[in-house]
């Protein structure tokens, strides 16, 4: 499938949330902790995609120009989350929230992460930067053979996370 990477509009966020719901029940299916348990759609409504897009933030993956999306992510150019690793980071980056993949769209999520890597070296930043849950073990193993490496925790309500970065 030949997927087209672009910055998202408003109107791709309903197709952005979608995507998350869908995860989410994937996740439930098969056991995953992670979306499902930490009030996410509480936390990223319809209205935080279509903010995300005005603020020219949200990116996705399509089949097509006008294609349905089957990945998304949201990149800053600084995290919150971050924080208590300011003095301790260098480089630039993008940070990654709210990757998501389609369940039925193999490969979708390595080809958005590709993507995201060219946008990056393109932009001259040094690094990708994210975080993930603590104990999801497939997804730890995922960002490892894309080669993020643990960096550091966060904590942000009842999420636990682990702060992750690859070079560029």
């Amino acid at each position: 499938m030949e997927y087209l990477f672009r910055k998202g509009t408003t109107k791709d966020a309903e197709g952005m949330l979608a995507l998350i719901k869908k995860r989410i029940d994937w996740m439930n299916a098969v056991g995953i902790d992670q979306w499902n348990n930490t009030h996410y759609l509480e936390r990223y409504p319809l209205d935080y995609y279509q903010n995300k897009a005005e603020a020219g933030q949200l990116y996705v993956l399509t089949e097509g120009w006008d294609g349905k999306i089957v990945a998304g992510a949201i990149l800053y150019d600084c995290d919150s989350r971050w924080d208590s690793m300011q003095g301790i980071l260098k480089g630039s980056a993008f940070y990654v929230h709210n990757l998501v993949s389609d369940t039925d769209a193999k490969g979708a999520g390595l080809a958005m992460m590709h993507a995201i890597r060219e946008l990056a070296e393109k932009e001259g930043l040094d690094y990708l930067r994210l975080d993930s849950q603590v104990g999801n073990s497939h997804l730890e193993e995922w960002y490892r053979r894309l080669g993020f490496v643990e960096v550091g925790r966060c904590t942000d309500g009842v999420y636990h996370g682990i702060l992750r970065e690859a070079k560029i």
